[in-house]
């Protein structure tokens, strides 16, 4: 199991701070954060954000091809 920081988190999802903030507020399915210590900072599993993108990923081509229009 490898982690990733919230600025790596950041950086992979191509979000902001707030964005994020708002991410893990809003939406129950974003993974939750990991504290590893008292004196280490708050941590992410890359392999539950990566699950969590693809099925954001999945949902919206699901979606799109549900709504699209034969011409």
């Amino acid at each position: 199991m490898q982690f990733i920081s919230v600025n790596d988190v950041l950086k992979k999802l191509k979000i902001s701070k707030s964005y994020l903030n708002r991410l893990r507020k809003n939406d129950d399915s974003f993974p939750k954060a990991v504290k590893l210590s008292e004196r280490r900072n708050t941590v992410f599993c890359l392999e539950e954000i990566e699950k969590w993108m693809s099925n954001k990923i999945y949902k919206q081509l699901n979606l799109f091809e549900h709504h699209q229009i034969i011409l």
